[in-house]
């Protein structure tokens, strides 16, 4: 699991260190010194992992839903149990393959407390998701439920970060219709960008680069059917 938390790279430069100190040389060795080595090449505090598996007891057991966002989305919401009241949550990152029949996608969220809900660009409509799929963490009786998102035709978007920072991004949600026209313009009314969105059950989550854009204020019109919708955002 260290490995996996490290990387390769890492994980082996300070293994490698470990066994080449000459501190350690035809002499005895313990935990700190091993871990002082693997927080050397990983440059941070591995004092959570060691307390809760080396200390600790026990292990995880994931619980992950999921709703697909519109077309090329997920919003992953995770939660864990843990086998042994000696750890409360085993903070980890979990890797999650999601799946159809001809795609899949394999995306890490950073697990540090249950609840977390997570918004992660996967490319396709999924139908499956696989919880932790190259057996890296110890765990068991992990389960995947995925869930519609109620969907009340009313049609609405949610801007973030607002003032927008590069990349720009609009949820468009519990819209009626099977598209919507978004289009952007700036305060002298300078058309910067265009797009027919389309939905998936009312929904889609779109990224827009505004790396170019210039300072200011811009005003996003969203049209679908006869819903209607002006925001105002600055950069």
């Amino acid at each position: 699991m260290l490995r996996w938390i490290l990387g390769d790279e890492t994980f082996s430069n300070a293994v490698k260190a470990y066994q080449s100190d000459p501190a350690l040389a035809y002499n005895f060795t313990n935990t700190p010194q091993l871990k002082m080595h693997l927080e050397q090449a990983r440059g941070k505090d591995l004092s959570y992992f060691f307390n809760q598996w080396y200390t600790g007891q026990g292990y995880p057991s994931y619980q992950v839903k999921w709703s697909q966002l519109g077309n090329a989305s997920a919003k992953i919401t995770v939660n864990q149990t843990t086998s042994h009241p000696s750890v409360s949550f085993f903070q980890l990152p979990l890797a999650l393959k999601f799946k159809n029949a001809s795609q899949e996608k394999t995306v890490v969220v950073d697990s540090r407390t249950n609840g977390e809900t997570f918004v992660k660009n996967i490319g396709f409509i999924a139908d499956t998701v696989i919880i932790d799929p190259e057996y890296w963490i110890v765990s068991k009786n992990n389960s995947s439920q995925k869930s519609a998102l109620p969907n009340t035709g009313n049609g609405n978007i949610d801007i973030y970060p607002n003032p927008i920072a590069d990349p720009m991004t609009i949820y468009f949600h519990d819209f009626g219709a099977a598209s919507a026209d978004l289009h952007i313009v700036n305060a002298a009314g300078q058309l910067v960008f265009k797009k027919t969105v389309l939905l998936n059950n009312g929904s889609e989550l779109l990224e827009i680069p505004t790396n170019h854009w210039s300072k200011g204020m811009y005003i996003i019109n969203v049209k679908s059917g006869d819903k209607k919708i002006v925001r105002r955002v600055l950069r």
